[in-house]
């Protein structure tokens, strides 16, 4: 699978979650056209990249425990237009914390070449 697929299932998930429209873990996997299994670790993993993912048993849905969305990009220019360069800490507020960038880290160096 490629990685763009791969963040497009991300942003889905997001889209719907936000949207309050998963429903289950079944019915989350139809909209997905995935297995119950693939699904659930898609989960796992926006939860380990920082995502407040909780589940409502009352609802029978997924939702945010924080207000929030998934950035729609990764780059990040290091010097913003007023030309105040970000701290670390800020950075990591923008691109999602240390999760994201060892997700991005590990990722990266498999690519081969």
């Amino acid at each position: 699978m490629s990685l763009h697929t791969y963040l497009e299932r991300l942003r889905y998930i997001d889209d719907l979650i936000r949207r309050k429209a998963t429903g289950d873990l079944e019915a989350l996997s139809r909209k997905l056209k995935l297995s119950k299994s693939y699904t659930m670790l898609l989960i796992r993993e926006m939860r380990e990249l920082g995502f407040p993912i909780k589940y409502s048993r009352y609802k029978g849905s997924y939702y945010y425990s924080k207000e929030g969305r998934m950035i729609k990009n990764f780059f990040q220019e290091d010097m913003p237009e007023n030309g105040i360069p970000l701290s670390d800490k800020e950075m990591g507020k923008i691109t999602g914390g240390r999760c994201f960038m060892h997700f991005m880290q590990n990722t990266m160096s498999q690519w081969p070449g």
